[in-house]
């Protein structure tokens, strides 16, 4: 970050005397904004406050330029300076306020005491670095631009830095940092959460399934083909393939998910760290990914579901299809092929929804009047004949050989889910937008889209063009759809942290603190910091949701079965349980808990899910969850799973037909 410093008599001269003035003035005029709307204009009082502070902000930023400082440079980019500098003025008083508190001193004095920290660090901040005249540095309108193939100069002012041997450290540190960093993130607890409702059990019975009959076109849940579950096998083979490697559990479940996730972050790192030569820019957009909560947790990269391996298939033919588009060199023919191929395996994960990114290629390609030259490429349509026949051939191959499959999947995929809202997922037009807790960084990746067409360079206007094509055509697409779930919007999350790692850092370079020029002294410690952050918070979401899972009633039959694997006990086991609550979709469904069953009987413990005690046979224990009452019948012989509420039942030794009584799962001794 590069500041202009004042000595210290310099930074505290007559300014300071003014500056203290303008404190003043602004706290008497925001305090004056918030009395007068609430009283006068009858407003509540978030809005009150919030029209307060930013007139508040506005009379103090124009007072110190014009008055306190006579700054005569740039008034909007001193105004970018200035809102930075309040944001750590703030955070300077926040942890002196904590420390303070932490003193357990009276709350009243602790404010008191805690508000000269922010007075210090914003006036040196205004002094040193807000209220500087950079003239002579000045960027120009294009600003700090890459060395990269995309580069109208073809060269840069980073191509001595990114030689140096201090650079090339650094470099080599941030990329092992972000590659453990993004590992810790993925597989921290991975096997402490049992295997989730919707739509991860599903997947793994089938891939359970698989793995014991053999890789198949045909996917099936209880030994039946599956017509619920209408998406090719691509991942159920891989599924399959890790729960041979590692065993039925939830590791061989979620594992290709995860490593799909980790090529991800690292095919991110290396489009923008390698290809585009902004290593400290790939560095902030892999942590952009860790920290989308929608991405990492919920349905996404931690779980046993598609659309982690779609997102990185699709991430691989968006970023493959603009380095064919920009690249004039012999390498064309490699990327088109690793397009079209990346494309084939996406439908395979994912069908339709695998394609969507490919109508803002297209775009891409028309604006940009590359259509013509690509249509007189012969492979060009030798790649897009294979591509369509191998996704044809397989809707033909499977309805062969699984009459029906192709009437369930027009049903579901190709229309259903778009043209109606299926099992109350429904939402405005603007639902993803409002989905912040899931994608943070979605809004902000359009802002910076927006800025960057208008600020940055030839270079970065082409690649930015690009992925806001991409990305919009596929979030118009998915809003308008009649269904809506959060993790549709999981192929957007890479695009949208390179989006915002080139439009943070573009605004940075302007401000005079371009990431890229950072010394290691400076970067190291700051990524290590960001990566522990990024870490940190995914930790408590996992911890935080294992909480939820463990205080669950659906879910004790999982933890309960799960305490059992390995433990070698003798004999059948029948589990009472109620159904899960999925309305008129099936009769009855226990799909987690049929998971762990077939993982015990398997292993050598015949399990089987039973409504009534009077269907379990009478040699089996009862697992009974929810109540600690014996069932008739049976007698309890010992507590499962601490922090669950379930026990293993035995037959009653004075009884000759164990359950006689029609009990019912949910019901016992009622």
């Amino acid at each position: 970050m590069m500041i202009a410093a004042p000595s210290l008599n310099k930074l505290f001269s007559v300014t300071l005397g003014k500056f203290l003035t303008v404190g003043v003035f602004n706290t008497a005029v925001t305090m004056a904004v918030i009395f007068i709307a609430k009283a006068w204009l009858g407003v509540d009082d978030v809005a009150a406050n919030v029209s307060g502070y930013v007139i508040g902000m506005l009379c103090s930023f124009f007072l110190n330029k014009f008055w306190t400082f006579s700054h005569k440079g740039n008034t909007l980019q001193a105004a970018a300076r200035f809102i930075l500098v309040c944001a750590v003025a703030y955070l300077a008083n926040l942890t002196a306020l904590q420390a303070f508190l932490a003193l357990e001193l009276n709350s009243y004095l602790c404010h008191v005491l805690a508000m000269p920290f922010y007075t210090l660090v914003f006036y040196i901040g205004s002094k040193a670095m807000v209220f500087v005249d950079y003239s002579s540095g000045k960027t120009g309108k294009q600003g700090a631009d890459w060395r990269t193939p995309l580069s109208d100069s073809g060269g840069g002012s980073h191509a001595t830095d990114a030689g140096s041997q201090d650079n090339q450290r650094r470099n080599l540190f941030l990329l092992l940092l972000a590659f453990a960093a993004s590992a810790v993130v993925l597989f921290y607890r991975l096997t402490d959460i049992p295997i989730e409702l919707w739509d991860e059990s599903r997947l793994a019975n089938n891939a359970l399934e698989m793995s014991k009959t053999g890789l198949s076109l045909i996917t099936t849940f209880e030994w039946q083909p599956d017509h619920w579950n209408t998406k090719p096998p691509l991942l159920i083979w891989l599924m399959a393939i890790a729960i041979n490697l590692v065993g039925v559990n939830e590791l061989g479940v979620r594992l290709p998910s995860v490593l799909a996730a980790l090529g991800t972050a690292m095919l991110v790192y290396w489009f923008v760290g390698h290809y585009l030569r902004r290593p400290v820019q790939a560095f902030l957009a892999v942590l952009i990914i860790l920290a989308t909560p929608g991405y990492i947790q919920i349905h996404g990269a931690r779980s046993g579901n598609y659309d982690s391996l779609l997102t990185l298939l699709t991430t691989v033919y968006i970023l493959c299809a603009f380095i064919f588009l920009q690249e004039q060199t012999r390498n064309k023919r490699m990327y088109f092929a690793l397009t079209t191929i990346a494309v084939v395996l996406a439908f395979y994960t994912k069908t339709i929804q695998g394609m969507i990114f490919l109508p803002g290629i297209f775009l891409y390609a028309l604006f940009t009047r590359q259509i013509g030259a690509i249509l007189r490429k012969p492979y060009f349509y030798i790649g897009c004949i294979l591509a369509a026949a191998s996704c044809v051939s397989y809707y033909w191959i499977r309805n062969e050989i699984d009459p029906g499959y192709f009437a369930a999947v027009q049903a579901n995929d190709l229309g259903g889910r778009y043209a109606n809202a299926l099992e109350g997922h429904h939402g405005s037009p603007l639902w993803y937008l409002f989905r912040v807790k899931f994608f943070p960084w979605l809004v902000p990746s359009l802002l910076m889209a927006a800025y960057l067409l208008v600020r940055g360079s030839a270079a970065v206007k082409r690649l930015t063009a690009f992925l806001a094509m991409c990305l919009i055509v596929y979030l118009v697409v998915i809003s308008s759809a009649g269904t809506k779930l959060v993790w549709y919007a999981m192929p957007l999350a890479p695009l949208s942290a390179i989006l915002c790692a080139l439009g943070f850092s573009d605004i940075a370079a302007k401000l005079r603190m371009d990431p890229e020029a950072a010394k290691p002294a400076l970067a190291i410690p700051l990524g290590v910091a960001l990566a522990a952050l990024a870490i940190g918070l995914n930790a408590l979401l996992v911890h935080k949701t294992i909480a939820l899972k463990q205080s669950r009633p659906y879910d004790q039959h999982s933890f309960a079965l799960r305490s059992l694997a390995g433990s070698n006990e003798a004999g059948p086991i029948a589990v009472l349980h109620p159904g899960y609550p999925v309305g008129d979709i099936f009769p009855f469904y226990a799909a987690p808990t049929l998971f762990y069953a077939n993982a015990l009987t398997l292993a050598g413990t015949p399990t089987t899910i039973v409504q009534h005690a009077t269907q379990a046979g009478r040699d089996a224990r009862l697992l009974v969850c929810g109540n600690a009452a014996p069932v008739p019948g049976w007698t309890i012989s010992k507590p499962l799973a601490a922090g669950t509420s379930c026990a293993l039942h035995v037959p009653a030794p004075d009884s000759d037909q164990p359950g006689s009584s029609p009990v019912v799962a949910g019901d016992t001794g009622r």
